[in-house]
């Protein structure tokens, strides 16, 4: 045992683990102990050396090299500890000796990455006690050079996460015994994030002394900002000291402070030095901002300083931001329950730059504004603090209607509750008291209020400039309970109210009610309002129990309602709307009772736009929110009538989608009408409009409608979406398309045009030009004609050949006695012998009755009956 040797050594390893036991035996490491090396070892290794001595007192010296291994801190087990908090190295190597009490490191290379860390050492403890080798009294040299180190990877040995990042370099060394360290270094960090603002850089010569580690020629490097200074802290006496200076910070530049639409800019330099406990610091500091300017509209300068004073710090605040002063003085007690009092004092404070940075439109003001507040009472208990509020009056003119506290405002905080003296608002018809306190410290939070008064509705302008308003509101609300559970008694009520949203059709005029509170709910009570000429009365509620809830119903009569331009429908209606904050439904019945289109409506701009690509809604816009399921129908008697056509029929549609983007199902079926185009008369067969499109309103047409020209019966189809609408033409006897569009255009065919246009030439008649004209002169004289007298169309034909070969004008007037009936009356202009009665009466859809007195005077009575064959 005692006898000495020497052996050579060679040791393989794939998990160094396994040696953890025997190196705790020998002091050098102790898994889950409180050892200098907290750590469990994983990973390759390889020893080649020799033992000598004997094998009480053995000595190992060799070479050692391991690769691929990580370092789990102590207190973690390996399969359960994160990713964070293990430290994997791609390689060691190291020249060791140990013997007895004694361990010593040379030429030692540890590397990560782009980390590289070299050490050498050795520490020396008591021979007869070879496991104590890392004692106290064990003394120690070492020297460690750190390059290009990840902060964030080594801070995770520690277990925990700090919002630091950087490139750490450190040259170090030390000597002296494990319990009184003596060393010098010098550390940087560089390129990193602290508390999510970018520095540049962190410089410090470091130096520890027994339990003391201090900081010298500290610099610290952020965008143009530095800090320079040093400091220290004593384990063992619990004790810090600091000085520091910092110049050159833009307040601009700070993450945290960013805010396009109130942006903040700025310089910031300071002073700080203190020294002492947490429990009884020495502390003076200073501060100063020049260059203030907020959100673009208040500039200035802020001026900080605080000491301390015994076992009290007190802060003092100036602050000038365009005319308005502000000055803030504090005291702070630092032991127990930290008593505190504080008062702010403000002078010559203008509303009006604050109303143009929160970008507040309609509402003007301009006043000198004085007040201060004053707080006092222990911070660690809050419901104990006590407080005065007072305010000088202010007086701000909205949307042209001037209003101003009669008197100032006065609150006061006591026991934790804020509580609110009467204020009194005055204006242009206009008075307002209100009053009340909150609970601020605790849970739940009690309300007390009460606010009276009459307003002027034009105010409303002023919270949405779209909005317009007139009309006079008289309330009394009284709330008690507490914040998430407020109990409300009291009314409003509406005289004459008028309001619109700019850009929508119909607004609400006349609008005239109460609105009653009973505890969380607000009942709708004989409100009515008038909308396009009609009558709408609403009722139902509004409540709040752990949310907001509605159930409204509106009953509307004889509502009219002019949307697209040239288009006037009259609709009555019965509709629910039912929301809560999270599903919103508006439902009922519509049925329409009237419908009236313009003679100047653009038929192919409405149809282009209907057809046109639109941007989805906004998914968080709460028009998108609320869902819709209406159904319109038609009243018995529909009829649509203008200068062009009589249409009657029947409208069954549902709307369904949202109410920013509805979808429009079902059918508006035509089941008779006539129209005229052309001085034509065209009797509708068959007319359907389907809207079958769950995604997008897209109406698809389905028109047939038929005239008689020149014993011809031409029969015109539409089918199609209005985007892409097919005519198909077709005629009884049949004609080619061309025939067809002649005959409708010319009232003759192609061959009789022939003949006709070579009479007119022969005439001395331009055909061309006898076209052009006749069709102007058929769209605009006989849409007047027809205002004016009521007739059922007006052909002019301004160059008509007659029987005889004489060019002349000639006017033909068509009229509808019935349905059944219709007189036709042409005369030639320059001779009122040449006229032309007819009169005919259809028995049915294919016979009828025709009795004419020609030009030459001639009566004949003529029996019209047709046949189709296949």
């Amino acid at each position: 045992m005692t006898r000495p040797s020497q052996i050579k050594a060679s040791l393989v390893t794939r998990d160094v683990a396994e040696f953890n036991p025997a190196l705790a035996a020998f002091g050098i490491s102790a898994p889950g102990q409180p050892t200098p090396i907290p750590a469990a070892l994983h990973g390759e290794a390889q020893f080649h050396g020799a033992v000598t001595g004997n094998l009480i007192s053995p000595d190992f010296q060799g070479h050692l090299e391991a690769t691929d291994f990580s370092i789990v801190p102590a207190g973690f087990t390996l399969p359960t500890t994160q990713a964070a908090s293990n430290l994997h190295f791609d390689s060691l190597t190291a020249d060791a000796e140990y013997s007895a009490g004694a361990l010593s490191v040379s030429a030692a290379t540890l590397l990560q990455g782009k980390t590289t860390i070299e050490f050498s050492g050795d520490v020396r403890g008591r021979a007869d006690e070879p496991s104590d080798l890392f004692a106290d009294s064990s003394t120690i040299h070492a020297s460690v050079q750190v390059r290009n180190a990840d902060i964030e990877q080594w801070m995770g040995l520690t277990g925990k996460s700090y919002p630091v990042s950087g490139i750490l370099n450190l040259h170090a060394q030390t000597d002296g015994t494990i319990g009184d360290l003596n060393g010098t270094g010098q550390l940087s960090l560089t390129g990193g994030v602290a508390y999510g603002e970018p520095y540049r850089s962190l410089t410090s010569d470091v130096q520890f002394r027994g339990k003391e580690v201090s900081a010298n020629h500290l610099m610290f490097a952020m965008d143009g900002g530095r800090i320079t200074g040093d400091g220290g802290y004593n384990f063992t006496a619990k004790t810090a000291h600091f000085d520091l200076q910092g110049s050159g910070f833009e307040l601009g530049h700070i993450r945290r402070l960013e805010n396009e639409q109130y942006p903040v800019s700025g310089t910031v330099e300071f002073k700080a030095q203190g020294r002492g406990t947490l429990e009884s610091p020495t502390f003076e500091a200073s501060m100063h901002v020049r260059g203030l300017r907020l959100a673009r509209e208040f500039t200035g300068f802020v001026d900080a300083d605080a000491h301390t004073q015994g076992r009290a710090l007190d802060l003092h605040m100036t602050s000038h931001l365009n005319t308005s002063e502000l000055d803030l003085n504090s005291e702070t007690q630092l032991t127990g329950d930290y008593l505190t009092r504080a008062s702010l004092n403000i002078s010559k404070f203008n509303i009006d730059p604050l109303l143009r940075t929160f970008s507040v439109t309609g509402i003007r003001g301009s006043s000198s504004i004085a007040g201060s507040v004053t707080v006092s009472g222990p911070l660690r208990h809050p419901k104990q603090l006590n407080g005065d509020v007072r305010l000088s009056e202010l007086a701000v003119t909205l949307e042209d209607v001037p209003i101003h506290s009669d008197g100032e405002l006065h609150a006061t905080l006591r026991d934790g509750t804020f509580q609110m003296d009467t204020l009194h608002i005055v204006g242009t018809d206009t008075d307002l008291r209100t009053e009340g306190s909150i609970g601020l410290f605790s849970d739940p939070r009690p309300i007390h209020g009460r606010a009276s008064g009459s307003i002027n509705m034009a105010l409303a302008q002023t919270l949405d400039m779209d909005i317009i308003s007139s009309g006079h509101v008289d309330f009394t609300v009284s709330a008690e309970g507490t914040v998430q559970n407020p109990d409300l008694t009291g009314q409003v009520k509406f005289t004459n109210v008028n309001a619109a949203l700019e850009g929508y059709v119909n607004g609400l005029s006349r609008m005239n009610g109460t609105l009653a509170f009973d505890q969380d709910r607000l009942d709708f009570q004989n409100v009515t309002a008038y909308s396009g000429g009609g009558l709408i009365r609403v009722g139902g509620f509004v409540t709040y129990h752990r949310g907001l809830y509605a159930d409204l119903t509106a009953d509307a009569k004889d509502v009219r309602i002019r949307y697209p331009e040239g288009v006037t429908s009259t609709a009555s209606a019965s509709l629910r709307f039912q929301a809560s904050q999270s599903n919103m439904l508006l439902s009922g019945k519509v049925t329409l009772t009237g419908f009236a289109i313009s003679p100047d409506v653009d038929f192919a701009a409405v149809a282009a736009s209907s057809g046109g690509m639109s941007l989805p809604p906004d998914p968080s816009a709460p028009s998108n929110r609320v869902r819709l399921d209406i159904r319109i129908t038609s009243a018995p008697s529909l009829n649509f009538q203008n200068s062009f056509a009589r249409l009657a029929g029947n409208v069954e549609l549902a709307i369904r989608g949202t109410l920013a983007q509805p979808t429009v199902l079902g059918r508006v079926t035509i089941t008779e009408g006539t129209a005229t185009f052309n001085g034509e008369k065209f009797e509708l067969q068959h007319g359907e409009i389907y809207f079958s499109n769950p995604v997008r309103i897209q109406p698809v047409i389905d028109v047939t409608a038929a005239t008689t020209v020149e014993d011809y019966t031409i029969t015109i189809a539409l089918q199609g979406a209005t985007t892409k609408l097919n005519p198909t033409f077709r005629s009884e006897p049949p004609l080619s398309e061309p025939d067809i569009f002649s005959l409708l255009a010319m009232g003759r065919t192609q061959e009789e045009q022939q003949i006709y246009s070579t009479q007119q030439q022969q005439a001395g008649v331009n055909s061309t030009a006898d076209s052009l004209l006749g069709g102007a002169l058929n769209a605009t004289i006989s849409n007047r004609i027809q205002k004016l007298f009521g007739g059922g169309s007006v052909r002019i034909d301004p160059t008509f050949v007659s029987g005889v070969g004489n060019a002349t004008a000639r006017i033909t007037v068509e009229e509808p006695i019935s349905k059944t009936a219709t007189l036709t009356y042409a005369t030639n202009v320059n001779s009122t012998a040449e006229q032309l009665i007819q009169g005919e009466w259809r028995v049915t859809q294919d016979f009828s009755v025709v009795a004419v007195r020609d030009e030459s005077g001639v009566f004949s009575l003529v029996f019209r009956l047709k046949r189709r064959y296949h």
